[in-house]
């Protein structure tokens, strides 16, 4: 998939690649779309927190942790438990699995 460079929402498409390739376990092939998307769109907290899952998988859990970091300064009421309440995510094998990549990151319960 080629995407525009010019197109005004291309974040929100490099952040839901990222999610794609996450959901089915690809981390490697995830991570440069989430550090894309984070890059082009610092405060857009789905890409950081696609981000930290593609870091979790990968088992880079340093970097997970400073990802993490930035987004409780993004977003500083962050918990994990708000996340599985308010999450649009239809599958609870996915949720469950991103609440565990967060924890692993170290973000609030």
């Amino acid at each position: 998939m080629r995407l525009s460079p010019l197109d005004q929402d291309r974040e929100y498409f490099l952040c839901g690649l990222a999610s794609t390739h996450n959901s089915k376990g690809e981390f490697e092939q995830a991570l440069p779309y989430a550090q894309r998307a984070v890059q082009e769109m610092t405060t857009f907290t789905t890409s950081n927190m696609t981000l930290i899952r593609s870091l979790v998988g990968l088992n880079r859990l340093d970097e997970a942790r400073a990802a993490a970091q930035k987004l409780l300064e993004i977003q500083p009421t962050f918990t994990v438990s708000h996340y599985r309440v308010v999450t649009p995510l239809k599958s609870l094998a996915e949720i469950e699995r991103n609440i565990d990549a967060f924890r692993r990151a170290g973000l609030p319960e």
